[in-house]
């Protein structure tokens, strides 16, 4: 199973090419999205976009309204409605970073499923935030770039620091395990 790609790795900031079905790629379509519902069902995740695992082709999962994982094949959101919400938003590839994003809370969107049928959405809430969250993945955004430049930096600059202090924690807490091991 893949891992998740955490900031400050490139890969999450790096447009993603269109997926064709005449690319050889390791995975195989079927396989990247089934190792993609595993690691965003790991995570316990709403959605991930495929640069999030490493492989930069424009594909992502999503939690519908209903909560079941679907998938989204080149998607591209073809219109916007016009009200918006503000709500906090995680991802995982910032794990423990909660962030106000404002979206609308209706869009219509349009790809391929992945069995390359043509599909096309018209999602609201939860379901309309999480496609947004993964196609600005897609499009190397992070949600940190919904705010200010300054703010923007003084958030990535707290959550590194403060990763940085876990990771050590968490060095600290397996040396000790395996002292007592020995």
């Amino acid at each position: 199973m893949a891992a998740i790609c955490e900031y400050p790795n490139g890969v999450i900031l790096k447009t993603c090419e269109p997926w064709e079905p005449s690319v050889i790629d390791p995975y195989g379509l079927q396989g990247l999205i089934a190792d993609m519902k595993a690691v965003c069902a790991l995570h316990k995740g709403q959605g991930l976009a495929a640069n999030q695992i490493g492989v930069l082709k424009r594909v992502i999962i999503f939690q519908d309204n209903q909560g079941q994982m679907q998938s989204l094949v080149n998607p591209e959101i073809l219109e916007l409605g016009s009200e918006t919400s503000t709500a906090m938003e995680g991802c995982l590839s910032l794990p423990g970073l909660q962030v106000k994003v404002t979206r609308p809370t209706e869009i219509t969107v349009t790809g391929l499923t992945e069995n390359l049928e043509p599909v096309t959405l018209v999602s609201e809430g939860l379901e309309a935030r999480c496609i947004q969250h993964e196609i600005d993945h897609l499009n190397g955004v992070l949600i940190v770039d919904h705010q200010g430049r300054l703010n923007r930096k003084m958030t990535l600059d707290k959550w590194m620091k403060l990763r940085k202090k876990l990771d050590r924690a968490e060095m600290s807490y397996l040396n000790r395990e395996l002292k007592r091991a020995a």
